[in-house]
């Protein structure tokens, strides 16, 4: 009975023996993963967003947006469940000339329903037509139609417009 307690007591020690023998070695895998992944790391400027215009409550906006100097400008469009954000998605619309000639042939944009139109916007975002109630919006996606939000066509003239006073500035 002596030698069985004792051979399983060796067991026991031989386990703990890999188990502490296991941790260490997952220590060590886990810092030089941590060392690697500090040397991976490249740090960039971010752009300087600021808001030019701010239609409904807040879900369609204008940005300017400014990185290394350079300013470009796009509609920033958010859902909102209550007071929530829950997705945001921004359409790069080019420097001032660029943005407002879109902008501008959103606003004359006279089609049918369900038309779907190319932006030719540095993004190369196209969108849907949708017509409801005397309203037109544009449902607007990236290339593959996977992300998108909405504009209401009634918001671009404002947008125009606080595009306009900021140049004046």
């Amino acid at each position: 009975m002596l030698s069985h307690i004792s051979n399983v007591r060796s067991k026991k020690d031989s386990t703990m023996t890999k188990i502490t023998f296991i941790k260490i070695a997952f220590a060590a895998l886990v810092l030089f993963g941590y060392n690697n992944a500090n040397a991976q790391i490249t740090i960039i400027e971010a752009p300087t967003e600021e808001v030019i215009c701010n239609c409904a409550m807040g879900q369609q906006n204008l940005i300017r947006c400014i990185l290394n100097g350079d300013t470009i400008y796009a509609f920033q469009l958010c859902d909102k469940d209550g007071f929530i954000k829950t997705n945001e998605y921004t359409v790069k619309l080019g420097h001032y000339d660029q943005a407002l000639a879109i902008m501008q042939s959103m606003v004359d944009y006279k089609g049918k329903n369900k038309d779907v139109i190319m932006l030719n916007n540095p993004s190369n975002n196209i969108a849907q037509v949708r017509k409801n109630l005397g309203s037109t919006m544009f449902f607007i996606t990236d290339a593959d139609g996977i992300m998108g939000g909405e504009l209401a066509q009634g918001w671009i003239p404002s947008m125009i417009k606080s595009l306009k006073k900021e140049r004046n500035q």
